[in-house]
């Protein structure tokens, strides 16, 4: 199962795009197998005391569409520091909220399968560009909607704690070396408006779209839904 997910995914966590380096992965469970702990949807923080309903979607352990891989800072509650200051726990563990006025499935046979409505982002199903979208130095926030900022990109960013300093860290990297490339692509175009001929400008514009599909858009590379955001901004004709 490890080897086909790692396949499928391309050794990538499904919730933070990382890639593992080597690391071990887990294979998560969309919805907990063991029990679900509620979250307070007014302050996207568990209840106190906790609120658990044992047991989880016990009849979905073994269900591949139930089964993704992640790196164990997503998956596992794991202190971390935000902005700089802030300590916090985050990681998917056993939390799975779902929309207000939906109904959750309790077994293999209910029959709320369709008015479940999770607010957690399911890579398989759900366009993160949908719910999320990417600030200045690999920072991450939810999209806007028009009723405000879309509730399941708030949840899944504090839940799988994709604004963790580390992973902001990352992300930063990812998006300077491609906006160097994305300066040498407009510096080059400008250089063929005025001579159309000139070769070097022309070979310099293919290397750097050239870099950009093998170094950032290939299906191995991290960050792909911020790659793709920032591609779809700067350079609209290419993507």
């Amino acid at each position: 199962v490890k080897a086909e997910l790692n396949r499928i995914f391309n050794k990538k966590c499904a919730y933070c795009e990382i890639d593992y380096g080597g690391a071990s992965m887990d294979v998560e469970h969309f919805r907990p197998k063991g029990a679900v702990v509620e979250i307070d949807l007014s302050t996207q923080e568990p209840h106190s005391p906790p609120m658990v309903h044992a047991p989880g979607y016990y009849w979905l352990a073994s269900e591949w569409t139930n089964l993704l891989p992640s790196c164990q800072h997503c998956n596992r509650p794991t202190t971390h520091t935000f902005e700089g200051v802030v300590d916090r726990t985050s990681g998917k563990s056993n939390f799975f909220p779902i929309a207000p006025g939906s109904k959750r499935r309790l077994g293999p046979r209910s029959q709320c399968q369709q008015l479940e409505r999770p607010l957690l982002l399911d890579p398989t199903v759900d366009q993160p560009g949908d719910h999320l979208e990417f600030g200045d130095k690999g920072t991450i926030r939810p999209k806007q909607t028009s009723t405000g900022p879309s509730l399941k990109g708030q949840l899944s960013i504090r839940i799988y704690g994709l604004q963790r300093d580390d992973l902001v860290r990352r992300r930063e990297t990812q998006e300077s070396l491609l906006r160097l490339q994305i300066a040498t692509i407009r510096r080059e175009l400008v250089r063929l408006q005025k001579d159309n001929n000139d070769a070097a400008a022309r070979q310099a514009l293919v290397d750097s779209m050239n870099a950009i599909q093998t170094h950032f858009l290939a299906a191995d590379k991290p960050f792909l839904a911020m790659v793709r955001q920032i591609l779809k901004q700067e350079l609209s004709w290419a993507v």
